[in-house]
């Protein structure tokens, strides 16, 4: 599988599995923001954008593949995305994917912000990287 959907298809995984997670957003995780044509009701998790960087073993490439993840809200303050994005993140830090879909170490959580802008919903984002084979 390549790296970067083997990453992207474990964390959804991982999320639309976590009671916690689905007690804030229901099944509402998704690969990318959903249009405004039949778009979902907020709240929500949307996959955004995947990077990957090259690091070199030695004997080969493994690559360190990083997804970012966006929690998102309707509400006024900031206090309900925050909490979908901690749930999120409980849900797949520190967790070991399968060898054979190409996971060589455990996910990890490389940092978490929010978005404050008065007119647009309120986002937080998180950053879950793994090595990858691949």
């Amino acid at each position: 599988m390549i790296p970067e959907l083997a990453l992207r298809d474990g964390v959804m995984e991982l999320l639309r599995a976590s009671p916690e997670v689905a007690a804030l957003v229901q099944d509402k995780v998704f690969d990318g923001v959903p249009s405004d044509d039949g778009a979902a009701e907020l709240p929500w998790i949307a996959m955004g954008p995947i990077r990957t960087l090259p690091v070199d073993t030695g004997c080969g490439y493994a690559w360190q593949v990083t997804a970012k993840v966006f929690a998102e809200s309707a509400d006024f303050d900031r206090t309900p995305a925050w909490t979908i994005a901690r749930a999120a993140i409980a849900a797949v830090a520190k967790v070991q994917l399968p060898a054979d879909d190409g996971f060589l170490d455990e996910l990890k959580i490389n940092g978490a912000g929010d978005v404050t802008d008065p007119g647009a919903i309120k986002t937080v984002w998180f950053d879950v990287a793994c090595l990858m084979a691949g």
